[in-house]
């Protein structure tokens, strides 16, 4: 979960940003900070972006009080700072059904076998052709039920992903199991473009919070290829009430 706030600076530079509190309801949240400062026309802007967990359950209004350190002298002032992460360690070939160390420990973080992970692999290289693999595979997969779904999150998670990785999604997706996709796709930009995976594959629940996510996505996103996949998740839905929305923003993006 996130929250982003853009502050005025007016001739004030920035020092640090501080998250005093962040609760949900009367729940303390941990958080992360990510800042950066924005000129725009003249102006000069604080862009900031709180990231604070998702939980199975949460419950009230949400509250965040934030301090901006600034200063007069622009010598003293910073660009962008809090807590950075390190870029995600991408697998190394999307083809492979070998379980690298990384997946290995995605996978244990989310409580799937290995087992379970391997079939995973196994259906994704079979999605993408490899005619070694027996078809049934993905229904292999499937009767896994959530915990195959769990093992394909921790294939996103690693960039372990293309074209018809929400084909797996679909086969294993049981009601609420939406909500790790939803936790994905509000967290960092995920390696090998499976953001994109994230929101189209958002479409095998149709539910009041994933037609709302994917609407806002899609009325929000600057970056062409993940609108696509939101448009293609809302497709998926079959959204017909979405048509109007995704021509008005493709001519903003391609006026001819």
């Amino acid at each position: 979960m996130r929250v982003y706030v853009r502050v005025p600076l007016a001739a004030r530079h920035v020092l640090d940003v501080v998250v005093d509190e962040l609760k949900v309801g009367s729940d303390s949240m941990p958080s992360r900070v990510l800042w950066a400062v924005e000129d725009d026309h003249g102006e000069r802007f604080l862009q900031l972006k709180v990231n604070f967990e998702r939980r199975d359950r949460m419950a009230g209004s949400l509250k965040m009080t934030t301090r901006v350190l600034t200063t007069a002298e622009a010598a003293a002032g910073k660009q962008r700072g809090g807590e950075v992460q390190r870029p995600l360690v991408a697998t190394a070939d999307i083809k492979s059904r070998t379980i690298e160390p990384l997946l290995l420990e995605r996978a244990t973080a989310r409580q799937v076998s290995r087992e379970v992970l391997q079939e995973a692999l196994d259906a994704s290289a079979w999605l993408l052709g490899d005619v070694t693999i027996d078809a049934a595979v993905m229904q292999r997969l499937a009767a896994h039920n959530s915990e195959g779904f769990r093992a394909v999150m921790a294939l996103l998670e690693v960039g372990h992903s293309h074209f018809r990785t929400w084909e797996m999604l679909k086969a294993t997706w049981r009601p609420g199991d939406e909500r790790h996709l939803l936790a994905l796709a509000s967290g960092p930009e995920l390696p090998n473009f499976a953001m994109w995976t994230v929101l189209e594959g958002l479409g095998v629940a149709d539910t009041v919070e994933v037609r709302a996510y994917l609407l806002k996505v899609l009325a929000e996103e600057a970056d062409a290829g993940l609108f696509m996949s939101a448009a293609a998740g809302l497709a998926h839905l079959g959204a017909r009430e979405a048509i109007g929305a995704i021509g008005k923003r493709v001519l903003e993006f391609r006026e001819g």
